[in-house]
């Protein structure tokens, strides 16, 4: 029964990421074109993550909600520092 919780959290978690990053991806088709530097050698889509990372922040914090932690610093701090570095990555 203890192992329920989590995995249904990261069940929810890994189907809105894909439902939502293949929504995305068709609203904002950013292609990675390769260069000699790159480490892929056909255009990749870029542009995902806009869709995992709210995801999982709020995952982050439904969990902590869930179970029953409170919602302090060591909650709020490792979600508002994935954030930020989040809106610096794009």
């Amino acid at each position: 029964m203890d192992i329920i919780i989590p995995a249904a959290f990261f069940i929810a978690s890994a189907a809105f990421a894909a439902l939502g990053t293949g929504i995305l991806v068709r609203f904002l088709p950013v292609m990675d074109v390769p260069n000699e530097r790159s480490s892929h050698q056909t255009p990749t889509l870029r542009g995902g993550g806009l869709a995992v990372v709210p995801v999982i922040l709020l995952a982050w914090l439904a969990a902590a909600g869930w179970a029953e932690a409170p919602f302090n610093q060591t909650v709020l701090w490792p979600v508002a520092g994935a954030a930020v570095l989040a809106v610096l990555s794009w």
